[in-house]
């Protein structure tokens, strides 16, 4: 692997450590409303919108679920 690759890898592993405080905040203290619900989903788009184009193609939506832990995908 790459040094660029690992840096990318630390990145998303921060990341995703980030978006979990956040829901874990938000479903451990308060009631999930339709915007939190929101703006949960849209953190994790754009850390798997790997190209940034706004949409999330099959490879980067497959490639994101199957290393976030805790989560299986079929």
């Amino acid at each position: 692997m790459t040094e660029e690759q690992l840096l990318a890898n630390k990145a998303l592993e921060q990341k995703k450590v980030q978006i979990m405080q956040v829901l874990n905040a938000q479903t451990s203290s308060q009631k999930l409303t339709v915007a939190s619900v929101q703006e949960i989903a849209m953190q994790w788009m754009d850390l798997a919108d790997k190209d940034g184009n706004g949409h999330l193609d099959l490879k980067e939506f497959t490639e994101f679920f199957a290393k976030a832990e805790g989560m299986t995908m079929s």
